[in-house]
């Protein structure tokens, strides 16, 4: 019995590493896409961009429940203030459930700068509708009510 409990152990032991190894790998891959997105923005490059956003996009700063669209996000962000750059930090990006896995959909945690004060939101990357690759599809602001 203790070492069925010590293989238990071991084993749960793996399980955690090996989950959180492909969080991080997760994280990293998005650091380098958001890390495209700031590059295309800074570029003003929108044919780029469109390839990153899904035209599904939403994505909010505050909880007042107003959305905008891929196309007013890029406008917004296209057109802020010099002394206001835009960049995103990737916190974490783990997959929700098994089903998620085999769509390659990733829960985000992101911190956005450029729009006021740094806002951490709570979004998703993945494949949205008849769409064939995996772009960014959401931002809400954490703790807003869904």
């Amino acid at each position: 019995m203790n070492c069925f409990r010590i293989l238990l152990a071991i084993s749960a032991f793996f399980a955690t590493a090996s989950s959180s190894d492909i969080s991080q790998r997760n994280a990293d891959f998005l650091k380098t896409q958001f890390g495209f997105l700031e590059k295309f923005i800074q570029y003003k490059d929108r044919d780029s961009i469109n390839k990153l956003i899904t035209k599904y996009f939403h994505f909010q700063t505050t909880c007042d429940g107003n959305e905008m669209g891929r196309e007013h996000f890029i406008d917004a962000v296209f057109n802020m203030p010099s002394n206001a750059s835009f960049y995103v930090e990737v916190l974490d990006a783990k997959y929700g459930n098994e089903q998620d896995k085999c769509i390659d959909n990733l829960n985000l945690k992101l911190k956005i700068h450029g729009f006021g004060e740094p806002v951490v939101v709570e979004g998703w990357w993945g494949t949205y509708d008849l769409e064939n690759v995996a772009m960014w599809v959401s931002g809400r602001p954490e703790g807003c009510r869904k």
